[in-house]
């Protein structure tokens, strides 16, 4: 798979893995579980539409660079796994006070960042790692 479209495909990876935790999270909660399986479809349409920009717009501004910095060579897995977790603690980070309010907070700590850049670098590696075929 080309580079082109592991940036196409690589940033839906953090919503996606977003809202598959705050899911499981909610099933786990006896009060939220009825509401978590009645809305399930319209919070992943939630997440989606949110946070999915934010995601393209992290890799643009971070994830291309680094990437066409290495000279557009296949990326080192741990070189890939790093710059997404700093770039996801980056987001949350500058993001934080934008999504705690009085009517409704949304999760993302640092800790949340790392693991979800560093899955969506995990996805980048992987779709950009073709195996070589004779």
């Amino acid at each position: 798979m080309t580079a082109f479209r592991a940036f196409i495909i690589a940033p839906l990876t953090a919503p996606m893995l977003y809202w598959s935790m705050q899911f499981v999270s909610a099933l786990a909660d006896a009060n939220r579980r009825h509401v978590a399986l009645q809305s399930s479809m319209t919070s992943l349409a939630f997440v989606l539409a949110f946070g999915a920009p934010i995601a393209y717009a992290a890799t643009l501004v971070i994830g291309v660079p680094a990437y066409y910095f290495g000279n557009g060579k296949h990326p080192r897995l741990v070189t890939t796994l790093l710059s997404g977790a700093l770039t996801g603690v980056g987001t949350a980070l500058l993001l934080h006070r934008f999504l705690t309010g009085d009517l409704f907070s949304i999760p993302l700590t640092p800790a949340h960042g790392a693991a979800l850049g560093a899955a969506t670098g995990a996805v980048f590696w992987y779709c950009v790692d073709e195996p070589t075929s004779n």
